[in-house]
């Protein structure tokens, strides 16, 4: 079996298989080199990163020493491409979008809105808008929003659909919101036993009609929005 020199270490032809290799502190190998196995038995340190299979502990070069990962590490981890994480992990400090980490991992029974407001995931306390094109079926009682008006109100998109209207100081005009979205409903009534009126107006009209008047106690119109912008159709009346 013949022989090749290389400074004082020696590099039998043939097969040969060395008991170790050993790099301390991140390393390079540098040119062609054919591994036909490799085995692990202890602790393997591959570009910068350790893993050891005693401790099943993960590690990273942070340039001065091994830290762990999973306990953080002085410098964290980045995962520039995807990555996929197996097992249990604990994730105590996570943050998105520029938030600050969260200090304390949720509980179970935390508020997910809240959760996921302290991540970065949504906005403080808004809404939860549900769209679907599908069918809906409630299976248990819900509840709408309801306004008590005593004067001059312009309803908007996001006002409750419901308006009590009691207009024992005076006549008043409730102002339907100028929407080209089909299918916002509003209901107004007037619940005094005055004599001023409540007059609904549209910024282009109610079936035909400029505006409504509701002059008895109890008198009550419901209204729908159309595809036309301004214009509403009633769909109920008493």
């Amino acid at each position: 079996m013949g022989r090749h020199r290389l400074g004082r270490s020696r590099i039998r032809s043939g097969e040969y298989k060395p008991g170790s290799v050993t790099v301390h502190g991140p390393g390079d190998l540098v040119g062609t080199r054919a591994l036909v196995s490799l085995d692990v038995t202890g602790a393997a340190r591959i570009g910068g990163v350790e893993y050891d299979q005693g401790d099943d502990q993960l590690q990273r070069w942070d340039g001065t020493d091994w830290a762990e990962v999973e306990s953080g590490g002085a410098a964290g981890v980045t995962l520039d491409t995807d990555q996929t994480i197996t097992g249990a992990k604990s994730m105590a400090e996570v943050g998105f979008f520029g938030t600050s980490a969260l200090g304390t991992k949720p509980s179970a029974t935390d508020d997910l809105g809240t959760v996921l407001s302290s991540l970065g995931l949504r906005t403080a306390g808004g809404a939860y808008p549900i769209t679907t094109s599908g069918a809906v079926a409630l299976t248990g009682g819900f509840r709408t929003g309801l306004g008590n008006r005593s004067g001059t109100y312009n309803i908007t998109t996001n006002t409750a659909p419901f308006n009590m209207c009691d207009a024992s100081g005076g006549a008043f005009t409730i102002s339907l919101p100028n929407t080209g979205s089909a299918g916002y409903r509003f209901t107004i009534k007037k619940i005094d036993a005055s004599a001023n009126a409540v007059t609904v107006s549209a910024p282009i009209g109610i079936d035909g009609v400029p505006t409504l008047v509701l002059t008895d106690q109890w008198e009550w119109v419901e209204v729908v929005s159309t595809f036309t912008t301004g214009q509403y159709m009633i769909v109920g009346r008493g």
